[in-house]
């Protein structure tokens, strides 16, 4: 074999590999954290005053994994009618899976969540909710197996 064959062949490689490459990146999917992660990054300072506000609470709120289900507890101090918001699965790998649900609390400001129909691994819980004016912002995470 001469130089002329090995250069031709070594040219024909690398764009049969680069070919390669392009398709693969053209089909695969991705999945952004959010689709208006502009707008939220210009909120981010909102969520902070709301974390803040939160942790300033004598009673904390908590989001508690229980293997088959998602325990979600609000401060007793407020009554259950006055407190309004929604709970935020999210999930990182699949933006598809990702769903919200009105918070809805019984007599004791408790409400449980079912974790059957998730599918396993990671997931990312937030609760955003307000008592009359007031803001307030709680997440926690947790891992089906």
């Amino acid at each position: 074999m001469n130089w002329g064959k090995g250069i031709l062949i070594t040219i024909i490689v690398f764009l049969v590999g680069t070919a390669i490459m392009i398709i693969i990146a053209v089909n695969s999917s991705y999945d952004l954290v959010a689709n208006n992660y502009y707008e939220q990054g210009i909120k981010y300072q909102d969520k902070i005053e709301k974390i803040n506000r939160t942790n300033a609470l004598p009673e904390k709120a908590g989001i508690e994994f229980l293997g088959n289900a998602v325990s979600i507890s609000m401060p007793r101090m407020f009554a259950a009618g006055k407190i309004n918001g929604t709970v935020i699965f999210y999930r990182p790998s699949n933006a598809g899976r990702d769903f919200r649900v009105p918070l809805q609390l019984d007599s004791e400001n408790k409400m449980i969540l079912s974790t059957d129909k998730l599918e396993k691994g990671f997931w990312k819980v937030q609760i955003e909710w307000n008592v009359e004016t007031a803001q307030y912002f709680n997440e926690s995470f947790f891992t089906i197996n």
